[in-house]
Parts: structure tokens; C-alpha cells; sequence
């Protein structure tokens, strides 16, 4: 078969994949030119993660979207930087694969009950594109930084499967269950100044995600009450948190500060 033959017949199936959409999306949403896609040798395996990311969580919009959005990230993250390798990049999608699978039967608390995984896929992008993290190891560390705390996943599972540094990793931001919920919302406090670079990058990126959401999309059953409350603690951990990542610590500062801003404009109005 000739060479023109074979690309136009590359670039067909190409454009049939990306002509599939789920909720308006394209099933293969990071489509640049034909030949970088055929050249990229991360493609395929992104692909791969996404279709089971699609499986696992009945086409859900939300979790499509932040995977598309990562996916992106980690794109630029390995064309364009050269920053991360093909198999750090494989790894990462292997973090995703373990953390969706742990994580299938829970959803966010939110009024669409989101399948839960759209959580450390969310505060993986944030640490990548906000903080502009590019340590594998510690983007993993934010895939599962809830499996030992939230599944029956334990940090031996983790350390076989992906090393000792990303299961020290989520052993340093796992919360203790067996203690009471205000025990553990304490501790986070009083630990938080103790934490790794790495740990704390992980941190400040979750609370960032979960500040975003209480913002856009808070739970139904949540009083305004109880969302301020959660405010005040998550500032109080970032407070005490190292100075791992400024632009983290900028972003949560503009959203705390936007909230607040919100609210007195509230009272303002009714008062």
C-alpha cells in the first residue's frame, strides 16, 4: 500500500472517532491536527483511559469533561514542554484507572450525585494546570489521594502497584476513619504544617477543587451555615499548610475572597 493511501486512510478513521460525540463532545475531545495524533505516541493510551472512564461512568458529562480537560494538560505537558515522558504520562493513566475502579460505586455530594472519580481527576488538573506541577508522582498522589480513606484500598495495594513515594504520598493526606469527623477535621489543622512539599501540593490543590465546588454547586442538603463553616476550616488548613505552591495558594485565596465578597453582598442586600 502506498504511503498516501495509508495516511488518508489513517486520517479517515481519525475523523470518524472525532465525529462521535457524547453530550456534544467529541469522543476524542483533545483532537489537534491529524498527523501530531498520529504521531503521538501517548494517544492511543489516553484514548484507552477515556473509553473506560466512559464505561465505568455511564457517559457521565462531568467526569468526560474534567478527564478531556486533564488530558489536554497532559498533552502540552509532554509535546509541547517536554516535560513529562510517555511513560510517566502511562503511569498517570494507570493512577486514573486504579482510582476510577476503587472509586465506581461513589458519587460527589452534589445535586447530581457526580460519580466520585470526577473529584481526583479535578484536583489532578488543578495541581497541572493551576500549579503548574509536573512531578508524576505527585499528580498520582492526587489521583488516589482518597482510596485508602474512602475504598477498601490499602496503602500495601498502593505501594506494590505504584511504589513507595506516591503510597507515602497518600498516606501523609489520608484521614484517620477510625476517628470522629470533627476529631479529623481538627487534625488536618494541626497536622497540616508537618506536610511534605509533594503532601501539601496535593492538599492545596483538593481544597481548591472543593472550594470551586461548594462555590458553583453546593450540596442541596448543605445550610448556607454549614458552608460557611467549611470555609473558615479549609482556610484555617491552608494557613498552616508549607508555601508549596504560590499559584495554588493565590487561586484558593481568590476563591475564599470571592465567597466571602459574595455573602456580604448578600446581607448587604437583605439588610
Amino acid at each position: 500500500m502506498k504511503k498516501n493511501t495509508l495516511l488518508l486512510l489513517v486520517a479517515m478513521n481519525i475523523t470518524m472517532l472525532c465525529s462521535y460525540a457524547d453530550e456534544g463532545r467529541p469522543i476524542v475531545s483533545f483532537c489537534q491536527e491529524t498527523e501530531s495524533i498520529v504521531e503521538s505516541p501517548i494517544q492511543q493510551t489516553l484514548q484507552e483511559t477515556r473509553k473506560k472512564l466512559f464505561e465505568l461512568t455511564h457517559h457521565d458529562a462531568v467526569v468526560m469533561k474534567n478527564f478531556d480537560n486533564f488530558a489536554e494538560v497532559l498533552q502540552v505537558a509532554f509535546q509541547k514542554e517536554k516535560s513529562m515522558t510517555v511513560q510517566e504520562i502511562e503511569k498517570i493513566c494507570l493512577g486514573i484507572d486504579f482510582a476510577a475502579e476503587k472509586h465506581r460505586f461513589q458519587t460527589r455530594k452534589n445535586k447530581e450525585r457526580t460519580p466520585y472519580i470526577s473529584h481526583p481527576i479535578g484536583v489532578a488538573y488543578h495541581l497541572m494546570e493551576v500549579g503548574e506541577v509536573r512531578e508524576a508522582s505527585v499528580v498520582i498522589g492526587a489521583l488516589l489521594h482518597d482510596t485508602v480513606e474512602d475504598t477498601q484500598t490499602t496503602f500495601e495495594e498502593i505501594e506494590n502497584k505504584f511504589g513507595k513515594q506516591i503510597s507515602g504520598l497518600v498516606r501523609e493526606v489520608t484521614d484517620d476513619k477510625s476517628l470522629a469527623r470533627d476529631v479529623r477535621k481538627r487534625f488536618q489543622v494541626i497536622s497540616a504544617s508537618h506536610k511534605s512539599k509533594g503532601a501539601a501540593q496535593i492538599k492545596l490543590a483538593d481544597k481548591l477543587f472543593n472550594l470551586k465546588d461548594l462555590y458553583n454547586n453546593p450540596p442541596p442538603d448543605w445550610t448556607q451555615a454549614r458552608i460557611d463553616r467549611y470555609y473558615e476550616w479549609a482556610q484555617s488548613v491552608v494557613d498552616r499548610l508549607p508555601n508549596a505552591n504560590d499559584k495554588l495558594h493565590d487561586a484558593i485565596k481568590e476563591i475564599i475572597d470571592q465567597y466571602w465578597e459574595k455573602q456580604i453582598s448578600a446581607y448587604t442586600q437583605t439588610n
